[in-house]
């Protein structure tokens, strides 16, 4: 491995920027949403506690 990178660290450096330089092309290619984009409409949720009776229930009034 030593010897492949002594002697083809030009094409190893070289392949490294060719690289880096797609990368970053296509990176800046992208299109990023605008800051202040649609937003959507948030739903209101109902606060419900787990495991407790919204009502007692006529089996439990009975003795």
């Amino acid at each position: 491995m030593s010897w492949l990178l002594r002697h083809n660290w030009l094409w190893s450096l070289l392949a490294f920027a060719l690289g880096a330089a797609i990368t970053w092309l296509l990176l800046t290619r992208r299109e990023l949403p605008p800051p202040g984009g649609v937003e959507e409409p948030v739903e209101e949720e109902e606060e419900v506690l787990v495991g407790a009776a919204s009502a007692p229930s006529s089996a439990d009034a009975a003795p």
